[in-house]
């Protein structure tokens, strides 16, 4: 079987939990023998421009750098590289910012050599996620030829059935995302759990056995209302039960560690946490 993932935003930014949870399932269906291959361009969710250059130095990858020829004969710069068997193109562009890019000249460049990847990849779904209009022609070029398209919900923030209208199936992160958006939009999704590569993840503290792991989007203003909803939602009777501390760097994998809720503020003890599924995941955000 053969996935291509598909979409306006980088697959490797390190400051996307959207990125992060696609990159760790088409990681994890390698391992299962899944050919898999991953198509973007360099936008990133840092506030700040970021050139690909500098998040594609912090990988243990070896990138090239070459001129793709797209349909029409034009020559397309990308960035090409293969993550722990994943074969990666970034197309660069103008600005890493989502709200500056890509222009026209961009997108009609990255879709002309789309097509040309659907030719020789020739994959069997489609995976994306991303309001873009250029995400949306890109299921739609996928749809013209018979290809399935999977469309992966990250977050709250989509108010209407636009973005994945030509999508043929919708994957969320959990129940509380299906039925969000159940309610809200009438969307039939499917709810699984993203995979996680546990080697990326530590405790701190040796001796304790965590049985559970959260996730939390390492942009700040994305995660920390989820880390202060959980936490106000979590009173109940009981001790304080460990907490998970998410630290995410823009030059590094995320790591996830285990420490004790009672060390991340002494407010934190007016509430009782019952489990460790009921955490409050404080985040540090280096830029």
């Amino acid at each position: 079987m053969k996935i291509l993932f598909a979409s306006s935003r980088c697959v490797i930014d390190p400051s996307s939990g959207a990125a992060i949870a696609t990159r760790e399932l088409l990681e994890s269906l390698v391992t299962l023998g899944v050919d898999c291959r991953a198509f973007c361009m360099g936008i990133f969710d840092y506030h700040h421009e970021t050139r690909p250059e500098d998040v594609l130095s912090s990988l243990e990858a070896e990138v090239h750098m070459a001129l793709a020829e797209a349909a029409s004969g034009a020559k397309v710069p990308i960035f090409d590289l293969t993550l722990s068997g994943v074969r990666t193109t970034i197309v660069p562009t103008q600005s890493s910012r989502a709200d500056r890019s890509p222009n026209h000249a961009e997108s009609i460049a990255f879709l002309d050599l789309y097509e040309v990847i659907l030719d020789r990849f020739q994959p069997d779904v489609v995976l994306t996620y991303g309001g873009h209009p250029v995400g949306i022609e890109l299921m739609k070029r996928a749809r013209k030829r018979n290809i399935p398209v999977i469309f992966q919900i990250h977050n709250f923030a989509y108010k209407d059935r636009q973005a994945f209208a030509f999508a043929s199936h919708i994957l969320v992160p959990s129940q509380f995302s299906r039925d969000y958006y159940q309610r809200t939009l009438g969307l039939d999704a499917k709810a699984i759990d993203p995979p996680f590569r546990l080697d990326r993840a530590f405790v701190a503290e040796t001796e304790r056995k965590p049985r559970y792991l959260t996730f939390v989007n390492p942009i700040l203003r994305r995660g920390s209302p989820f880390g202060l909803g959980s936490l106000m939602n979590s009173v109940d009777a009981g001790p304080i039960s460990p907490s998970l501390l998410l630290k995410a760097e823009a030059r590094r994998s995320i790591s996830f560690i285990l420490i004790s809720i009672s060390r991340i503020t002494p407010i934190c003890t007016r509430w009782k946490i019952r489990t460790i599924q009921d955490i409050f995941m404080a985040q540090h955000v280096r830029s």
